[in-house]
């Protein structure tokens, strides 16, 4: 009896007191903090600010077979916080159940591998212009930005929200600051500073097996000041009874680019590795295989077998693990959600370079079809459950050809196999290939939605493709920032989640992202990515603007960067960690944990369709083809600003009110209500 009141009253105790930190609180990720900022509620840590931080104790919760995470924003007070550590005891659960992690050196850091949990530190870039796609070349509507990037506006009789009096970049509260993003396995920081009234972002990572038992798991945060505890949290973990599928419901495909891993992880030089093709070292091996683990386990299907662009017509021997899901198995040192879980796509000739294969013929239909038909061969005999497309081009200006191939495949009985259907697939405008490609049936519409359109033309276009049946919709890339983005570094968590609720919502079938390791930095300059200095990984900084900042052609904040590389052999040294394999960022850990709401929608809406459409409605009442732009020829912009919801609480009550609809039989919990408090220079929402 006197252990367990010892544990009640560990538990239940008040933290010790603060050295030179000031507060901590935890939170979902949905909004970001700049490092020279503090929260605003300055020293409350007592407050009760999100359904994750009740002002004494952090709280997650999720489904068995689920990776979820949790952020602990640290902050500085009136002097710098030095050689701070943060570490996470075991969680003790139901039964005996319990999460642990094993501490480990930097270089053999396996976190997309073995642990039940792991602690990051996040590193920071600076924010210098805005991305394109989210803000072009006027401000037409303060409120397509994210709220700490915008300036006071008026709402005129358009319902456009112009900016009123200054409007320069240097009037914007975060311009020029220093935002969060690739987050460090702790062992490979050791320990850190958290500047004077300034703050650090810690992440934590928590695999749940489907062994686990239900329940709820307490452990401890400890924050230390050298040799000193600087103060204790409680936290606790609800795991629910359901387990989440080993595959998700909404394909994500996610394209990697080898030569950059063999270039900043391994020293190749672009140009050797396309003489000598893929990985020829057990180094550079271990971090293909560990790259494709760690996308994995955050949901998304791995794209980029280099070999199918040359003479093959099979997957490569390499790639094959990846398909078949043994490289998400122990005897490859894999552990987490997918287990022995294959990859459900295959992409053929990815960006159009089967064009460059000896083997196909883009003029005879019947040469041409031997192709497919041997493609159709391998998938039928080996992998008939794999949907596979040939990638016939990319965001082409004319379909022309896009039409012929796409008809021969459709019509011409010598493409197909023994009744498997090898798909086509263009990245292009879903009314354009609707017109004029009718035959193609796996279009990825790109990110511009209504160019030249009108929403009948784009709705038509959608009933057409988006059902589950012969055809397939999905979306490609990012969207620009009033739909919501993958990739912009500036922009908050919830604009990460708002793409898959959008899908969920238009029943879009799968989504693409062009690329995760973008770090020689196709089209950009310089070249190499500057990953850990600069925001900005594609387009051209070409000059200064007063109202932009940074501006330039297709200047963008991350854009195709979700991974950073674990070891640095090339320019930059400095930031080398030596582990052979990437490093997350923190818009990866929202995009994981957006791919898992979309599952939740799915199971909550088969137990209850109303209330499940509800929540759904409440926070994303429009999305996509929805939204209408200024004129049908110029869609830089629209009225409005952003449709959906931008309280992070209101997102996590919502998620939580889908799980007590899946774990408890259609019943929902309580919707929080949000208060506004002003702070100089901003307008903070207080959950």
């Amino acid at each position: 009896m006197r252990r367990v009141l010892a544990l009640l009253l560990l538990i239940s105790a008040p933290a010790y007191s603060y050295v030179n930190l000031t507060g901590a609180f935890a939170f979902n990720g949905g909004y970001k903090i700049a490092k020279q900022d503090l929260w605003p509620l300055g020293s409350c840590s007592t407050c009760t600010i999100s359904p994750n931080w009740n002002g004494t104790t952090a709280k997650a919760a999720g489904f068995k077979n689920e990776m979820i995470g949790l952020g602990l924003l640290l902050q500085g007070g009136s002097s710098d916080a030095t050689n701070v550590h943060v570490a996470l005891s075991q969680l003790n659960g139901p039964s005996g159940s319990i999460l642990s992690s094993t501490p480990t050196l930097c270089a053999a850091t396996t976190q997309y591998l073995t642990r039940d949990f792991e602690v990051f530190v996040a590193t920071y870039v600076q924010i210098k212009g805005m991305t394109e796609d989210s803000w072009n070349t006027q401000p037409y509507e303060e409120r397509d930005l994210p709220t700490r990037f915008r300036n006071g506006y008026t709402v005129n009789g358009n319902n456009d929200g112009i900016c009123n009096g200054s409007c320069l970049w240097t009037t914007r509260p975060d311009a020029n600051k220093f935002e969060p993003d690739a987050l460090i396995p702790e062992e490979c920081v050791s320990s850190f500073t958290v500047a004077a009234s300034s703050s650090q972002l810690v992440w934590m990572d928590f695999s749940l097996a489907k062994t686990l038992n239900a329940g709820t798991y307490s452990g401890t945060i400890t924050v230390t000041e050298g040799v000193t505890v600087s103060t204790t949290i409680p936290i606790q973990l609800t795991v629910y009874s359901g387990t989440m599928p080993d595959q998700p419901n909404l394909p994500y495909l996610a394209y990697m680019t080898e030569g950059d891993l063999a270039y900043r992880i391994n020293g190749y030089s672009h140009s050797d590795w396309n003489n000598i093709g893929p990985c020829v070292s057990a180094a550079c091996n271990a971090t293909y295989n560990a790259t494709y683990q760690m996308l994995h386990r955050h949901r998304l299907i791995p794209m980029g077998d280099f070999p199918d662009t040359a003479t093959k017509d099979y997957p490569s021997t390499r790639y094959r693990p990846q398909l078949d899901g043994s490289l998400y198995t122990a005897a490859y040192g894999y552990r987490g959600p997918g287990t022995n879980t294959g990859a459900p796509v295959y992409s053929i000739g990815t960006y159009g370079a089967w064009k460059n294969n000896s083997n196909w013929s883009q003029t005879d239909p019947n040469a041409f079809c031997v192709a497919v038909s041997s493609w159709g061969a391998w998938f039928q005999n080996n992998a008939p459950a794999v949907r596979s497309f040939v990638y016939l081009d990319d965001e082409p200006v004319s379909l022309t050809n896009v039409a012929k191939w796409s008809e021969w495949m459709s019509t011409i009985t010598a493409c197909q196999y023994a009744g498997y259907k090898v798909h086509s697939w263009v990245t292009n405008n879903l009314v354009n290939i609707a017109a004029g490609a009718p035959y193609l049936d796996m279009p990825a519409n790109t990110e511009s939605i209504a160019i030249g359109h009108t929403q009948t033309d784009w709705i038509t276009a959608a009933n057409t493709y988006c059902t589950a049946g012969s055809t397939q919709c999905y979306i490609y890339n990012g969207h620009p920032s009033w739909l919501g983005t993958v990739f912009a570094t500036e922009d908050d968590g919830i604009s990460n989640w708002e793409g898959t609720w959008g899908d969920y919502l238009k029943g879009v079938n799968g989504h693409f992202i062009w690329d995760t390791t973008n770090w020689y930095g196709v089209g950009q300059s310089p070249n190499e990515n500057p990953l850990w200095t600069q925001a900005k990984t594609f387009g051209y900084y070409a000059s200064d603007d007063s109202i932009m900042g940074q501006k330039g052609f297709d200047y963008s904040n991350g854009d195709g960067v979700l991974l950073y590389p674990g070891t640095e052999v090339s320019t930059y040294t400095a930031s080398n960690y030596g582990i052979l394999g990437p490093i997350a960022s923190l818009r990866l850990k929202n995009l994981r944990r957006s791919i898992n709401d979309y599952d939740y929608l799915k199971m909550a809406n088969a137990i209850n369709h109303s209330a499940t459409q509800a929540i759904l409605t409440g926070l994303v009442p429009s999305a996509l083809w929805d939204i209408n732009c200024f004129t049908y020829s110029d869609c830089s912009y629209s009225y409005g600003g952003r449709l959906w919801d931008q309280n992070p609480s209101d997102w996590e009550t919502a998620r939580q009110s889908l799980e007590a609809i899946i774990d408890g039989g259609g019943t929902t919990t309580t919707t929080t209500t949000s208060t506004t408090t002003t702070v100089p220079g901003n307008s903070w929402t207080i959950w």
